[in-house]
């Protein structure tokens, strides 16, 4: 308790840049019903800010995710660790000070758990003055956020979507460590695009069967989640389709439900693919839809097409994108591969001409 109050006593002595300061911009969903503490858990959620000052960290509490930051035009990885009050990570220092601009994206997905973000800090008194940026393993595209999108994307998925894995080599096994939502194919097909994405994934979810479940449905499927702006609080702000409307909604799922058995039944996984769709059509009315799938040996293919030809929707076939010496962690497509479902995805849509 004394060390909570003693970092409140610290941060009096800095300008601290609240949450809901308006030089603050967002991608993707927070809920921001708290003005002091925006809550976010989803994959590839961002923000971004120009500020003056000399040096510039943030305020969050966490549960061990990583981030992507791009400090002008320098990157860096931020990684956070589990704690139950605010904590500071400084970000980065600067000779002298002047004007700069902070972005950060999330790579890890929403699994993990909630984070509540209280807001930036400049000129910390605490914050080292010969400090250069940490540089991160590779190049970041800068900016991170397009600043005047081309298109609005919108992902469904699973682990397939948030990257789960990719930056591995079989046989590892998955953690924090080795997922880069940056890096999976949802960010690449929007950055192709020009445009923004919006990643809603969660592993082992499936359309009416998670992975593992010991009957043919599960009472915590994918579309219990979508309608909530923080997966992991049920009681979060539902989304607002008037803050995000998508010209593009690109769903991959249904890997999860036919992956062990007892699998679903055609017909109870066509109804709950309806009822997504039905769900995803009332947020976003003027989207063109695509559904795709065959990433690996057990999606079912054939029933996704069918799923696709009934609901007008455009189908994509995902399989054989994956070389057998291009599996990340626990046989998930690692980077290389990530980038051939991008492609895939890309030339679907831009074969449909809805952009």
């Amino acid at each position: 308790m004394f060390r909570f109050f003693l970092l409140l006593l610290t941060i009096v002595l800095a300008d601290i840049i609240p949450p809901y300061d308006s030089r603050i911009r967002y991608f993707g969903r927070f809920d921001k019903t708290n003005p002091d503490m925006f809550e976010f858990d989803w994959s590839a959620v961002g923000m971004s800010i120009t500020f003056t000052g000399s040096s510039i960290g943030i305020l969050l509490t966490d549960v061990g995710n990583q981030y992507d930051v791009v400090i002008d035009q320098t990157q860096k990885l931020l990684n956070t660790t589990s704690t139950t009050v605010p904590h500071l990570y400084p970000l980065a220092t600067f000779r002298q000070a002047g004007q700069h601009t902070v972005q950060l994206l999330k790579r890890t997905e929403a699994l993990f758990g909630a984070v509540s973000f209280a807001g930036f800090f400049v000129d910390h008194p605490a914050a080292p003055r010969t400090d250069p940026l940490l540089v991160s393993h590779r190049s970041l595209p800068v900016p991170l956020f397009p600043e005047t999108p081309k298109a609005r994307f919108e992902f469904l998925g699973d682990s397939l979507s948030c990257g789960y894995g990719n930056l591995g080599k079989w046989p590892c096994h998955f953690s924090a460590d080795t997922e880069d939502a940056m890096l999976s194919f949802p960010y690449l097909v929007a950055q192709h695009f020009g445009g923004l994405a919006n990643v809603q994934c969660w592993s082992g979810k499936g359309v009416v069967r998670n992975y593992g479940s010991p009957n043919t449905t599960s009472p915590d499927p994918f579309p219990m989640f979508y309608p909530r702006t923080v997966a992991n609080i049920p009681t979060s702000a539902q989304f607002d389709p008037a803050s995000y409307q998508a010209d593009v909604v690109v769903i991959v799922l249904g890997s999860n439900d036919f992956s062990t058995k007892p699998q679903p039944s055609e017909d109870v996984f066509a109804a709950g693919y309806h009822a997504l769709l039905t769900k995803v059509r009332a947020y976003h009315p003027r989207a063109s839809i695509f559904i795709g799938t065959g990433v690996t040996s057990s999606d079912p293919l054939a029933i996704v097409q069918r799923i696709a030809a009934k609901e007008k929707v455009v189908f994509v076939d995902l399989s054989k994108t994956v070389g057998s010496d291009e599996f990340g962690c626990d046989y998930h497509p690692n980077t290389v591969a990530d980038k051939k479902i991008a492609q895939r995805l890309i030339d679907a849509i831009s074969k449909a001409k809805v952009l």
